[in-house]
């Protein structure tokens, strides 16, 4: 019994991690900001979904994710403007790099 409750935890605690999904981040930054937007607005997307961005031309925006295991992930989206309206002209998803013990 003891040990079925052991495995059944591992698995919950396993459950938790967090699982590099580039496809889906990619997904995800394509339905929050989109070309021809404002530029000021896509940065404030970005921000409101747990993004930290820095710098302006362009814009460089990203967020540590980490579960349970020792290792962190970071996602990165790099946003750039056209002059002179500032329209977002490029959107740019580096792969999620990760490292750890």
């Amino acid at each position: 019994m003891r040990k079925a409750l052991l495995t059944i935890c591992a698995c919950v605690l396993l459950s938790a991690c967090y699982v590099v999904r580039q496809e889906k981040f990619e997904q995800s930054v394509h339905s929050w900001i989109r070309i021809d937007m404002p530029f000021s607005q896509a940065i404030s997307i970005l921000g409101s979904k747990g993004l930290t961005c820095a710098g302006s031309q362009p814009a460089s925006c990203a967020r540590i994710r980490q579960g349970l295991q020792p290792y962190s992930c970071v996602e990165r989206v790099d946003v750039s403007f056209a002059d002179p309206w500032m329209l977002v002209d490029a959107i740019e998803i580096p792969k999620i790099v990760c490292a750890g013990l």
